[in-house]
């Protein structure tokens, strides 16, 4: 498998939206698709589709090398929180919190290619 060239952080409505649309595998194939750790553990399960609820494997696309697991730290969380309100932060699910923290985080700024398969 060759280097991919453009990373995406992404969150769980795009992952379904990209299973119910059918270009999940394209997008997994052309880009270097990462994911906070709370969107495979907790969000990621299944999307819905004309025959019914199919359900997602997250931990096996990391696996396969589909995708890649992001873990935000403690202090990752505790710089976002005092970046934002706590009204903005209450109204995000967990893995838009986790995303904005990995974004936010100094460790994650400089993610490397190397660590997309």
């Amino acid at each position: 498998m060759t280097k991919k060239s453009k990373q995406i952080l992404t969150d769980t409505v795009v992952i379904i939206d990209a299973h119910e649309n059918g270009y999940w595998e394209t997008l997994c194939n052309d880009y270097c698709v990462i994911l906070p750790a709370t969107i495979i553990e907790d969000e990621a399960f299944y999307f819905q589709s004309d025959r019914g609820k199919i359900g997602m494997n997250p931990t096996e696309w990391i696996r396969q090398g589909k995708v890649t697991r992001i873990d935000a730290e403690l202090k990752d969380f505790e710089t976002l929180q005092k970046k934002l309100s706590p009204y903005f932060v209450a109204s995000l699910d967990p893995g838009e919190l986790e995303a904005l923290a990995i974004l936010m985080s100094k460790k994650h700024y400089r993610y490397s290619l190397y660590n997309c398969r």
